[in-house]
């Protein structure tokens, strides 16, 4: 694709924070569709019990949900099974409709996985044992992980793999204050993964008329993580993400000129630049 901007590696990225109702889901199949849409060949992984990731890419593992245009997997081919079995990541990876993304999709079982690997031996490795020579031959540009809000042994297994996380906050009080707790939580494993960072801190559900409310916001995250942690991008709310959901697809796909759509391509622009260095 011209002008592409070409990556020396496989980037890891990680969409987290503890926060529910942060867009983690949205963001994550955003930015997976719209680095897509540039040439990039994209993994997305769903990792999140509510699979939002997995049914906005078209997929569900529930049958009744078929009629609303869904493709069934088998459950055999998700991503529980794929940590539990410990199985090759390459015999669990779906095509999607969409060029240059795929997934491994997510199911409501996945909650349950740091009960079936209690007693595993370096439990927090596993999903870094199943991926390493799917990451080693860069066959993706770009594999993006979509979470929980729950920080276990899933959490840390993602993080362990992880190169870059982006972090989503709300423009909310309660929601920038909550992410001190991820952050505690991944300081834990910046000395047992070295590649591991804060690729940047996306502003979501950013209301561009409300200036004091938006400044105050932006003061609080600077002085926590650096105004050179802030992406540019902020994510306005748009009606038109929550009128995808509920098609089943992405907003570039339901509203491709809308403002979150072009704030989303925007992002990937960012997100290019940041991970290429």
């Amino acid at each position: 694709m011209a002008g592409k901007i070409k990556l020396n590696k496989t980037a890891v990225i990680t969409i987290a924070n503890s926060k529910g109702g942060s867009g983690k889901s949205t963001t994550a199949s955003m930015l997976a569709r719209t680095l897509g849409e540039k040439g990039y060949k994209v993994l997305a992984i769903d990792c999140d019990s509510q699979m939002d990731l997995t049914n906005t890419l078209g997929f569900t593992v529930d049958e009744s949900l078929v009629e609303f245009g869904l493709t069934l997997i088998d459950f055999n081919k998700t991503i529980y099974q794929m940590i539990r079995s410990k199985g090759d990541v390459r015999d669990f990876i779906i095509p999607t409709k969409y060029k240059n993304l795929d997934i491994v999709a997510g199911d409501d079982y996945i909650g349950r996985i740091e009960f079936d690997l209690h007693h595993e031996y370096q439990r927090e490795a596993i999903l870094k044992k199943i991926m390493k020579d799917l990451v080693a031959e860069n066959a993706y540009d770009f594999i993006i992980f979509d979470t929980s809000t729950h920080l276990g042994d899933l959490a840390a297994n993602i993080l362990n793999i992880t190169d870059h996380v982006i972090i989503p906050v709300p423009m909310a009080m309660f929601g920038i204050r909550g992410i001190r707790t991820f952050i505690d939580f991944y300081n834990q494993f910046t000395e047992i993964n070295e590649n591991l960072s804060i690729l940047g801190i996306l502003m979501t559900m950013y209301r561009p008329n409300n200036k004091i409310m938006n400044e105050r916001a932006e003061t609080l995250l600077t002085n926590i993580f650096g105004r050179e942690l802030l992406f540019r991008t902020r994510i306005s709310i748009d009606a038109n993400i929550e009128k995808a959901q509920w098609n089943n697809v992405t907003a570039v796909d339901y509203a491709p000129k809308a403002r979150a759509t072009v704030q989303y391509h925007d992002l990937a622009k960012e997100v290019i630049k940041r991970v290429k260095g």
